[in-house]
């Protein structure tokens, strides 16, 4: 026999762990996927975003409603 006709071993060695599925593979990518567009769009609509974007917060009665009674803080 020559170098050239030696048999390959068909079943894996039991040294290597197998290969991650392939329906994790899609999952991964799929997630990797939604993750970029949410980051996307954040950055494509723009920065107002934060607290003041929802209403008024804890203290914000506070601070609007003593300038307009004539008080100051």
């Amino acid at each position: 026999m020559t170098t050239g006709d030696e048999p390959k071993p068909t079943a894996p060695s039991a040294d290597v762990p197998p290969g991650m599925p392939s329906w994790v593979k899609y999952l991964l990518g799929a997630l990797l996927v939604v993750v970029l567009l949410a980051v996307l769009a954040m950055f494509v609509v723009g920065g107002d975003h934060g607290p003041g974007r929802h209403g008024a917060g804890m203290y914000s009665a506070l601070a609007v409603d003593s300038p307009a009674q004539g008080k100051g803080l």
